[in-house]
């Protein structure tokens, strides 16, 4: 058994799980859309997927008419991850080493990663101290990464609360085996 999944949701309607694929393979991907009937795959106007080639390479041969996406997730845990390198970085020009325990950018990574719009104000404001607080040169670039991210999560939610009207949509991304199937009770597919 292949520890890798591939799962097909339908991103227009009631979020229903369409399939789910051993392997993440093109071939797999590619296999599972053949599978459909030409007019369910002509219908597909979007397909939102995680950062990988293997999904892009298959979506553009079995469906070239597609407008391909990143979902959200994947590009938040990019923006996580870029803020945690930038930290990392003025970390160890700084001090010469890693952060530890009583470094405040280091005491504060929980934090950082954590949605500003998910936060209490106060907290926020006491996060944008805190980072004004550190020496220049570890609290301006962490601010402009943190900045950054924050930004790119407003224009998610900003893209969220328009209506995406009649558009058929796929979101095709891999998981391993052991995370749990998602199930959809109102999913009429």
């Amino acid at each position: 058994m292949d520890r890798w999944h591939v799962g097909f949701v339908d991103l227009s309607g009631k979020q229903c799980l369409l399939g789910q694929v051993e392997g993440r393979t093109a071939q797999a991907v590619i296999d599972w859309l053949a599978d459909r009937d030409q007019a369910g795959r002509d219908a597909v106007q979007y397909v939102a997927i995680d950062m990988c080639t293997i999904f892009k390479s298959a979506i553009r041969r079995v469906l070239p008419q597609a407008t391909l996406v990143v979902d959200h997730f994947h590009l938040v845990q990019l923006a996580n991850q870029t803020l945690t390198e930038v930290r990392h970085r003025v970390t160890v020009t700084h001090r010469g080493r890693r952060g530890r325990k009583g470094n405040r950018e280091w005491e504060l990574r929980n934090r950082l990663t954590r949605s500003a719009a998910r936060m209490r104000g106060e907290h926020v404001d006491a996060l944008l101290d805190e980072l004004s607080n550190l020496p220049r040169v570890l609290g301006a670039p962490i601010t402009v990464a943190w900045n950054a991210k924050e930004d790119l999560l407003d224009l998610f939610a900003t893209a969220r609360t328009r209506p995406t009207g009649n558009r058929s949509a796929i979101c095709c991304t891999g998981s391993t085996a052991d995370a749990p199937t998602p199930t959809f009770p109102n999913c009429g597919a």
